[in-house]
């Protein structure tokens, strides 16, 4: 199931999950965490966009431009915020939405442009995709509650997410 990280940790809590799949850090004494990779963070223009010849993009150049982003409650929408405070970008947001898949069609069509994890940059169609000048990613890992013991699942599928990252190379280069 996919859900925001407060609702994952409340079932993880409640029995309901055995282990979430989360951006890190969480700060709860009572999860376990480790990190599983870390993700790059793209920058998603419009192929008419004054950055879309660029090779790669500076923080500064972010300055003034209009931001689609994740809801209020998505883990990402939180990073993207950050590197929008480390550019000293005022946040303007246009447009608000659950799904990235909502974003980019409204990022090709020249409405403004948005920051996305590398998984979703993947998807982003008829837009450009950009890295920044300093790599910047966010570190995906898993959590689960201190207090249960690993089970044979829950060690399988950490190992099943861990060799498909590396054998379909979902963190490597895009356009």
């Amino acid at each position: 199931m996919e859900e925001t990280t407060p609702r994952l940790l409340e079932l993880l809590q409640a029995g309901k999950l055995d282990l979430a799949l989360v951006v890190l850090p969480v700060n709860s004494p009572e999860m376990l965490c480790s990190e599983l990779f870390r993700e790059p963070i793209w920058v998603v223009v419009g192929t008419g966009h004054r950055l879309a010849d660029q090779d790669w993009v500076k923080l500064p150049d972010l300055r003034g431009e209009k931001m689609l982003l994740l809801k209020e409650g998505h883990c990402f929408r939180d990073e993207a915020l950050r590197i929008c405070r480390r550019a000293r970008m005022p946040f303007h947001s246009m447009f608000e939405t659950d799904q990235f898949s909502s974003i980019f069609p409204m990022v090709a069509s020249g409405l403004g442009i948005t920051l996305a994890p590398q998984m979703a940059a993947n998807t982003a169609g008829e837009c450009r995709v950009l890295p920044l000048e300093r790599e910047t990613f966010r570190r995906v890992g898993y959590i689960r509650v201190r207090r249960h013991v690993a089970g044979a699942a829950q060690k399988a599928f950490v190992n099943w997410v861990r060799q498909k990252v590396r054998a379909e190379d979902l963190l490597g280069p895009t356009r």
